[in-house]
């Protein structure tokens, strides 16, 4: 009796903790996030290929054009432990460095690092007719 109450409680209190490892902001699909400047040289949490992958397709890899680019979720995927893998797309339409259409994104450590941030659109003012 005592081993089962024991068992008991010890899977209660696992399972309060597998809950506070997910993520804290849900993403979905057509969420609009703000790419910000990477960690280091390159972005450590957006998955770009590597430089010269990049040149042999033709492309021009340039880093620095990319902070403040608009970006949009396109698919979300959800591992066992929580985190989520995101697909994002650029919100003008056109491919990052005119050769890929979609870059893929580990969410919540892009977003902890600031690689991503979620956009606001600004605020209207109130126009005054007198």
């Amino acid at each position: 009796m005592r081993k089962t109450a024991l068992l008991i409680a010890a899977l209660f209190l696992l399972s309060f903790t597998s809950q506070a490892q997910e993520s804290e902001l849900q993403f979905s699909e057509g969420q609009v996030f703000v790419l910000g400047t990477p960690t280091g040289q390159d972005y450590q949490h957006i998955h770009f290929p590597r430089k010269n992958f990049l040149i042999k397709k033709g492309a021009i890899p340039r880093m620095k054009d990319l902070p403040g680019t608009q970006v949009y979720v396109d698919q979300v995927n959800y591992g066992r432990s929580g985190s989520a893998e995101i697909v994002l797309k650029r919100k003008d339409g056109r491919k990052f460095f005119r050769v890929l259409r979609s870059v893929k994104a580990s969410a919540d450590e892009a977003l902890q690092a600031g690689e991503i941030k979620l956009w606001t659109p600004p605020k209207k003012e109130a126009i005054v007719v007198q």
